[in-house]
């Protein structure tokens, strides 16, 4: 089995992000889902999650690509702070 060259890899990482800024931008980050950013990425489940573990890592990795967040901070990977939004990293529940 070829190796998978880390050109190869940055390619499909842009690849990801592209998509998913087209979808923030058309929906906001909390109305979007990571299904519709896999949908607009031509990729399958396995290898967007495989880049991004979680939403909230999409969008910390568009903003610091935007560059709007800092990457050095260990807030920004769970509530990153964009100037066009941001996604809580868990859901207020009601109480």
């Amino acid at each position: 089995m070829p190796k998978v060259t880390q050109e190869h890899r940055d390619a499909r990482r842009r690849q990801i992000l592209a998509a998913a800024r087209e979808v923030f931008a058309d929906k906001g980050f909390t109305q979007t889902s990571t299904g519709e950013i896999v949908a607009a990425s031509g990729l399958s489940t396995g290898a967007v999650y495989s880049y991004f573990p979680s939403k909230n890592d999409l969008v910390a990795a568009v903003c610091e690509d935007a560059g709007l967040t800092s990457s050095t901070s260990p807030a920004s990977a769970t509530r990153p702070n964009c100037s066009t939004g941001s996604a809580p990293a868990t859901a207020a529940t009601p109480g």
